[in-house]
């Protein structure tokens, strides 16, 4: 299968947000729930993700997460109004979408 380099480039910073959340568990020694079996690796996984491991079950917040990485991907060019540096703004959740929006 063929990706286009808009397609490769948006894959590396997905990978990206999953490595960055993999390590933040590692590091502060989190729990997370285990994919489920027979999912396959690609934008279901990182779905999946978000909503039962990055936001814990709680849809709306994963909405909201999923809406500001929508609205990265539509508009590279604006800044994407998102509060990381409010000490509110959940850090793990900063932690991911930043890595998306430090990966080329």
């Amino acid at each position: 299968e063929s990706f286009s380099p808009e397609q490769a480039r948006l894959g590396q910073r997905l990978r990206a947000c999953m490595d960055a959340d993999m390590e933040w568990v590692k590091t502060h020694d989190l729990k997370i729930l285990p994919f489920p079996d027979g999912m396959e690796e690609g934008d279901d996984l990182i779905e999946w993700h978000i909503e039962h491991n990055l936001c814990g079950g709680h849809q709306e917040f994963a909405n909201c997460v999923k809406e500001g990485l929508a609205d990265m991907v539509q508009h590279p060019d604006r800044d994407p109004q998102i509060p990381f540096d409010d000490p509110e703004f959940d850090p793990r959740v900063a932690n991911f979408l930043k890595a998306f929006l430090k990966t080329p």
